[in-house]
This record gives C-alpha cells, structure tokens and sequence, in this order.
C-alpha cells in the first residue's frame, strides 16, 4: 500500500491489519497527529511500531493496554513530552526518539527495565540527559545511551522519592502541629469559658448577696421605724396618762381641801347629821377617784 504524507489516514484496526507484516507494523510517513494507543491495543500482534516521520506532538495517557510493544520508533515528529504513563511500557527494549522537541523526560522512565537501546539526538534536552545520552552514532553508543539514560532517571526518581517522603514528612509534622494548636486553642478556649463561667457566678454570688443585704437593711429599716412608731405612741400613752394623773390629782387636791373645810366647818354652819352624810359621800368620791387614778397609772 502506497503512502501519503499530505493527509492524515483514518486510523481503525483494519487500517493497522492492512499495514501490520508479522509482528512489524509501519505506519511512517502518514502525518498522523494522534496515537493510536485505543487502536493498537486492539492488535496484540503487533509489538515493533514504526511512527517516524509524523506529525505527533503528543502522547495519550492510556498506555498501560500496550504492554506487548518491544520496539517503537518515534524519530522525526514533534514530541515536547512523554506522558507519565509511558513507564507502562514493561516489555520495551528500543526506543527512538531522535529529532523531536523534548526537554526532558518523565521520572516513570526509569520503570523501564528492558530497555536496552535508545536514541535521544537532536532534541532540546537538559544538560544531565545530554550527556547521559552523549553522541548515539552507533548501535553500541544507542546501547550505552539506553544503560546511562536509565541509571540518571532512576537516581533522579529515587531523589524525588525521597523529597516527595520529607514533604510527605513536613506536611505531616505541619498538620501534627496544627491539630496540637488547635487542641491548645480549644483549651485555652475551655479555660476562658469556665472562668467565664466563675466570674459570672462570683458576681451573681455578689449580686444577690447585695441584694440579700439590701433586704436587710430595708427590713431593718423597717423594724427601727415600727421601734420608733412604738416609742413615741408609748412616750404619747405616757404624756397621756400623766395628765390624766395630773388633772385627777388636781381634783383630789380640791376635793381634799372642800373636805377639810368641811370638816371644819360643817358642824358649826348645818345639821350634825347632815354633815355627816355628806362626808361620807365626799370619802367615797375621793376613794373612787383614787382607785381610778392608781388604775391609771
């Protein structure tokens, strides 16, 4: 079948049958722009793909059904990346990526344990994987390139390994230290409410212990003002009394004095008998008088 690099094919699995020969299939020159990895993982048999000269500036993430590859040929496309995906690739053993305009390559390189050639010329590659992969003139310097490449990606995975672990570390020891904060923070939070809560209780203690002696006071209050209502209505029952005694004693005195006067002169003036009479009646007023007035006071 003849090929066209001016339009790119539709890519279907009897597309990839047509051009598979045993366990090769070349689909070089077709200005193919995507891989196709859904494709090819339906065609097991085909384990050495030949993509050069293409128009690939990328990879797709669904490598991990293409396990059965062994060689693959990527030269002269437009590659900037590998997906991470590409460490699936278990059973690789030759990889060429030369002419493409990759930087760098991904640390699941290294998971690549059966490569054993590769070619990474003419790219724009970072100094540690230019001169991993020095000149690759020959298949021995492609080989040598495969061993290096290899051997620098698994360190650089190992020390990646190892700060994403003291990352994983800090992150811990910071999260470790957050929740020890915001235990420190709830208890500080808990001692300030229950003294709060303290505070609010002495000074209800407080307050209702005013209030108690307001009560008493004004209950006092009270109980002085009856005491001195008391008094005065007895210093006025008193002042009472005594005048009544006063005004009695006044008219005792008179009486006393008529009586005397009577006595006296009462033979001399009237009847004997008469007189008499009326002494007696004058004793028993002055007795009556008398009796009343000890009641009274």
């Amino acid at each position: 079948m003849s090929k066209k690099n001016t339009e790119e094919p539709k890519v279907t699995k009897q597309f990839l049958l047509d051009h598979l020969e045993e366990d090769v299939l070349d689909l070089s020159l077709y200005s193919l722009t995507k891989f196709p990895a859904k494709e090819l993982a339906l065609v097991p048999r085909a384990t050495k793909l030949d993509f050069s000269q293409n128009r690939l500036t990328s990879l797709p993430g669904n490598l991990s059904d293409l396990k059965h590859i062994v060689e693959l040929d990527l030269s002269q496309n437009l590659l900037s990346a590998l997906p991470d995906a590409f460490g699936s690739l278990s059973n690789l053993q030759k990889l060429d990526l030369f002419k493409n305009k990759l930087t760098t390559l991904p640390l699941t390189f290294a998971q690549l344990k059966k490569l054993k050639w590769l070619d990474l010329k003419d790219n724009n590659l970072e100094t540690g994987l230019q001169v991993a992969g020095g000149t690759c003139l020959d298949d021995s310097e492609c080989r040598a390139c495969a061993t290096n490449v290899i051997a620098l990606m698994r360190t650089r995975a190992s020390e990646a390994e190892r700060a994403n672990q003291k990352r994983l570390a800090e992150e811990r020891e910071a999260q470790r230290k957050r929740e020890e904060e915001e235990k420190m923070k709830k208890k500080e939070e808990q001692k300030l409410k229950a003294e709060l809560r303290k505070r609010r209780q002495l000074e209800e203690e407080e307050r209702k212990a005013r209030q108690s002696e307001e009560q008493n006071k004004v209950q006092q209050e009270e109980i002085d003002q009856d005491s001195e209502e008391e008094t005065e209505d007895t210093v006025g029952t008193s002042a009472s009394r005594w005048k009544y005694c006063l005004s009695i004693g006044l008219v005792l005195v008179l009486i006393g004095v008529v009586l005397t006067l009577m006595f006296a002169y009462c033979d001399d003036l009237y009847n004997p008998s008469a007189c008499h009479t009326v002494r007696q009646l004058a004793l028993e007023k002055y007795q009556l008088l008398k009796q009343r007035l000890s009641l009274k006071s």
